[in-house]
């Protein structure tokens, strides 16, 4: 089975106003695509709102099982931290 891929390359805007976290998430990808749920697994719910909106309008390449689209579950680490050199 193929693994679905998106179908616009980059990453998430920087406006996502994600101070620090990690989440783990699972997108249901649909035989056409297109992201038929997402689901916070772990991480602050508090943060992950327009983290969860984002993904949810991510379009995808379908996967293929014997040349025919089906819907598969991708699971993502996304974590941020923020790195700052000592203070001298």
């Amino acid at each position: 089975m193929d693994v679905p891929r998106l179908r616009s390359r980059g990453s998430l805007p920087a406006a996502l106003a994600i101070e620090q976290g990690t989440f783990f998430v699972e997108t249901v990808v649909a035989r056409d695509g297109s992201v038929a749920a997402v689901t916070l697994l772990d991480g602050d719910r508090s943060q992950a709102g327009a983290l969860l909106d984002q993904l949810r309008s991510e379009r995808f390449e379908p996967s293929l099982w014997r040349g025919r689209p089906v819907a598969v579950s991708v699971y993502r680490l996304i974590s941020r931290m923020e790195v700052r050199a000592p203070l001298t």
